[in-house]
């Protein structure tokens, strides 16, 4: 079977279907760098996070332990700090996509599912 976060990667490039021009990157040289590129009027970064289920009780942190990396926060608020735009790409099960601002880095390990419906800057579709 593979990987929850692929599955998202090609969940993402079917609903923007040549939209939006996406690079996959596997960066070994910096650390806490997004999984992908993705350009249309700007330029931005975007990294993926997937988790099969929603969680069973609405408080419940969504993400938690499968969440963002302090390297990977740390880099989208730096960007963030130089202007740059980031997000942070989040599949839960095959139902839900929310797209999050990275300058929320710091928060979004913690959020719920209603957290995520609150600060989603919308569709892929």
């Amino acid at each position: 079977m593979r990987k929850t976060e692929r599955r998202l990667w090609d969940r993402m490039r079917r609903a923007l279907n040549g939209r939006v021009r996406l690079e996959r990157i596997e960066n070994i040289v910096t650390n806490g760098m997004p999984d992908v590129l993705a350009t249309c009027n700007h330029v931005a970064f975007v990294e993926l996070k997937a988790v099969e289920a929603p969680p069973v009780r609405e408080m419940t942190r969504v993400l938690g332990d499968k969440g963002l990396s302090i390297e990977q926060r740390n880099w989208h608020l730096d960007f963030a700090r130089w202007g740059g735009c980031s997000y942070i790409l989040i599949g839960v099960g095959i139902e839900h996509l929310f797209m999050i601002n990275g300058r929320r880095a710091d928060e979004v390990n913690n959020m719920s599912m209603s957290e995520l419906k609150k600060h989603s800057l919308g569709s892929l579709s």
